[in-house]
C-alpha cells in the first residue's frame, strides 16, 4: 500500500472487473447492495391510530393546563 501499488484485502474482497463494467465502473455501494423492501402491515387501522392519538394529545392539553395553574400559584405563593 504505501509503496504506490494496488494491493487488495481479504477483509475487503474486490469485486469482479465484469461486474463493475456493467455498472460504468460505479463503486456506489447501493448499486450492490440491496435494500430489503418495508413490510406492510395490512391490519394497521390509519384512522382509529390517529383517533387514540388526538384523545391522548387532548389529556395532555388538559393536563398541562391544570399544571400551569399549580405552577403560577406556587409562584404567587412566593411573592413572584
Amino acid at each position: 500500500m504505501g509503496n504506490g501499488t494496488l494491493a487488495t484485502s481479504p477483509k475487503l474482497p474486490r469485486p469482479p472487473s465484469t461486474l463493475l463494467e456493467a455498472h460504468d465502473w460505479s463503486l456506489t455501494p447501493g448499486r450492490y447492495v440491496g435494500v430489503a423492501p418495508e413490510e406492510e402491515d395490512e391490519d394497521f387501522d390509519f384512522e382509529e391510530t390517529l383517533r387514540e392519538i388526538h384523545l391522548e394529545l387532548a389529556d395532555l392539553n388538559a393536563e398541562a393546563v391544570e399544571l400551569a395553574a399549580k405552577i403560577a400559584a406556587n409562584f404567587e405563593g412566593l411573592g413572584i
